[in-house]
């Protein structure tokens, strides 16, 4: 599938920012459904972490991972902060034998696993 054409939505004011009080540092950008949507389609098969308890820095819970995982292809994890990390496999295979065989407790603190879905945009 060959690449999709960018588009810069700030640009063509397809995704309007407001400021609250007209401070620029409190800002809202109002994204329609279709474009939210459409950014969405790539972390349809996305796991989310969440470590219950304890904060762990990207490069420590990057390593951990791998040691645990064992996995037979690579994976991308990403940081999005408040003790989040998603994961997405470039393998189903692997992501189902994380689904399957995951260990609830990383680092000695017990860890939530959970398929990514539409409805957490709302809360990254």
């Amino acid at each position: 599938m060959p690449p999709k054409e960018k588009n810069d939505l700030f640009a063509s004011n397809l995704l309007p920012v407001e400021y609250e009080n007209e401070n620029k540092l409190l800002s809202k950008i109002i994204m329609e459904e279709k474009y939210c949507n459409e950014l969405c389609v790539p972390w349809e098969e996305t796991l989310v972490i969440q470590l219950l308890g304890k904060k762990i820095s990207y490069p420590i819970m990057l390593s951990r991972l791998k040691l645990l995982w064992k996995l037979h292809q690579g994976y991308d994890l990403r940081d999005v902060g408040h003790v989040y990390f998603m994961v997405k496999f470039d393998s189903l295979e692997d992501r189902w034998k994380v689904i399957v065989e995951v260990d609830i407790l990383l680092f000695g603190s017990a860890s939530q696993v959970s398929k990514w879905c539409s409805l957490m945009r709302v809360f990254f």
